[in-house]
């Protein structure tokens, strides 16, 4: 459901934070935990988590604290509050600092599956494209997903030879920069003993540039290509 997001849990109690932890492994690709607020203000500023998860009790700094110091620069990642206690007083100051969820312990699962859930949705709302770290926005709503090396089309999927997807990520990596065929063909052949062809190197370009806005390839007349963004 959520594996490729990240999220930051904070727990001073270990046996607590311990089950929990490896709850969330089942929905998250990292899970960073700390056991008092200031180490997960620490793991906040050095990791960006795509959702925190923060007991309200906890040493040094509680959670709210710690919520209203991610607020004074980040109003966009979701927060989730845990607390033992229904606080008519913490809950008027967490509705202040726009909290997806507050939630009361103990917790059923399949509640904190559905704020999980929830905390998606929020990401995807306020970052459609970026909350996917890897994901370069082109033009004509191309995008590039640098991890796996996929081309999209709006939500369609252009189907790339391996050959071209190398090339692609090629032109995005020295975009703006006149690439001879010479430099492609170094490029695309590796460690291989592989003689240089201008006329194959030529090909493949044009069977690329067919899948792509026209003007995002090139042509420098006696000098390469030009990738532009």
């Amino acid at each position: 459901m959520t594996k490729k997001y990240s999220v930051l849990y904070a727990e001073d109690e270990d046996n607590v934070r311990s089950n929990y932890v490896m709850y969330l492994h089942k929905y998250f690709n990292v899970v960073y935990e700390a056991s008092d607020g200031e180490e997960a203000l620490d793991l906040y500023r050095n990791k960006t988590p795509d959702i925190v998860i923060l007991d309200i009790t906890m040493p040094l700094i509680d959670g709210l604290e710690v919520a209203h110091t991610i607020r004074k620069n980040d109003l966009k990642t979701p927060i989730i509050i845990l607390s033992a206690h229904s606080d008519e007083k913490k809950l008027l100051k967490a509705v202040k600092l726009q909290l997806l969820d507050y939630l009361i312990k103990p917790i059923e699962r399949a509640e904190l599956e559905e704020v999980i859930s929830s905390a998606k949705k929020r990401i995807l709302e306020d970052r459609p494209d970026a909350s996917q770290k890897n994901v370069l926005m082109l033009k004509n709503g191309h995008r590039w997903d640098k991890t796996t090396s996929i081309l999209y089309q709006k939500d369609k999927i252009i189907a790339l030879k391996k050959s071209e997807a190398k090339l692609f990520g090629f032109f995005i990596e020295k975009h703006n920069q006149v690439l001879e065929p010479l430099e492609i063909h170094d490029f695309l052949r590796g460690e291989k003993e592989v003689k240089y062809n201008y006329t194959s190197i030529r090909n493949l370009i044009s069977g690329l540039r067919k899948k792509l806005p026209k003007e995002m390839i090139e042509n420098i007349y006696g000098q390469g290509y030009l990738f532009k963004l």
